[in-house]
């Protein structure tokens, strides 16, 4: 089920055929609850969140990423500091480039 860029999951139990509106309301809110609890720290007037990731805080603008130090809590870090981070962070690999058609010698 989509409700703008939300993606959320019809439980497995469900028929997808027999999912109402106002079922679909529930599961998008309740998606979107649980991305708000990854948020650990926004900071006014910018794009530059701290998020909870699956191996510590990490400091993202939506799209490069760079680790929190480990002796910085989300908390002491400021939005200067933040912003250099992300500056000094490598850019996103590129995946694997795909074999396409060929053409015949």
């Amino acid at each position: 089920m989509k409700a703008g860029k939300i993606y959320a999951n019809i439980p497995k139990g469900e028929d997808p055929a027999s999912v109402t509106l106002e079922r679909g309301i529930e599961l998008v809110a309740a998606k979107m609850a649980g991305a708000a609890a990854l948020i650990l720290r926004k900071f006014e007037g910018s794009e530059l969140q701290i998020l909870d990731g699956r191996y510590g805080p990490y400091i993202t603008d939506g799209k490069k990423n760079a680790n929190l130090p480990k002796d910085k809590k989300p908390e002491e870090i400021t939005l200067e500091e933040c912003a250099k981070l992300i500056e000094d962070a490598p850019a996103k690999k590129k995946g694997p480039k795909r074999g396409g058609f060929r053409k015949k010698k």
